[in-house]
């Protein structure tokens, strides 16, 4: 099952990308107090683009419906955005794009359009519910806050790690993990235990980390002592990235030279 996050803005820690409550092609955009419970019209799949570039369909979990921006064109006055069927052929940028962090560093991102330097905006900045979206050229620092979003997963939203040994060298671990919201860095701390319960590695967060993409894959390596790891060793480790944790707990198995997650 596919996983599927809110879209808050900055503007209100209160609000999400939300569209109208409708499904169906041209229905528009808009900001709008988050659901209780939630509901279908504010929650967002990311589709990696087929065609392998950073960039990402926000596709609505209404159906068939993706974020697009009306019309195929930008404008430096606005244009309005809407969820509309994907498109099979033509103006493809239009429903592609880009989490971009804030240089600032506050944390949440713009939500770049493939169409060029134009990001996704709240209309007139403003909070209010209703409030249109619209594809808009990127502010200048100190005039962002409508155009700045954070992911945040469905309750429903479930996470599936995998812990491997890295191909070629039995001594490092790879982590992989699909469906984990990460939008920037990823920082791990780590653990590796003997079996009589000895601890032989250990790091602290942030001393391993690794780019990871918006569309919720991640993957990264954890040095292990220079002596081979011995059976019945145990990993644990904690990821996070900044807004999500996840807790893993593995075995491993000599003979088969491999690891089991707890």
């Amino acid at each position: 099952m596919p996983n599927f996050y809110l879209i808050w803005t900055k503007l209100d820690p209160a609000s999400v990308i939300d569209s109208r409550m409708r499904s169906g092609p041209s229905v528009g955009l808009q900001v709008f107090p988050a659901n209780q419970p939630e509901s279908d019209n504010q929650l967002w799949q990311f589709v990696p683009d087929p065609r392998g570039t950073r960039f990402c369909l926000l596709k609505s979990k209404l159906g068939l419906y993706v974020v697009d921006v009306k019309g195929g064109k930008a404008s430096d006055r606005g244009t309005p955005l809407q969820i509309h069927v994907q498109n099979e052929s033509g103006f493809d940028d239009n429903q592609l794009w880009d989490f971009v962090p804030d240089p600032a560093g506050s944390g949440y991102f713009f939500i770049k359009s493939k169409l060029g330097d134009f990001v996704i905006d709240v209309k007139g900045a403003s909070a209010a519910p209703h409030t249109p979206l619209q594809l808009y050229p990127q502010k200048p620092p100190g005039l962002t806050q409508g155009q700045l979003w954070i992911c945040r997963p469905s309750l429903a939203s479930s996470f599936h790690p995998s812990v491997t040994v890295q191909a070629g060298d039995a001594s490092d671990i790879r982590l992989s993990g699909e469906g984990f919201v990460a939008l920037g860095r990823i920082s791990v701390s780590h653990a590796l235990s003997d079996p009589a319960g000895g601890v032989t590695a250990f790091s602290g967060p942030n001393s391993i980390s690794a780019l990871a993409t918006v569309h919720g894959a991640f993957q990264c390596t954890i040095p292990a002592p220079s002596a081979r790891l011995r059976d019945g060793s145990t990993l644990e480790a904690a990821i996070g990235d900044g807004t999500n944790r996840l807790d893993v707990r593995a075995l491993f198995d000599g003979p088969s030279n491999s690891w089991r997650l707890l």
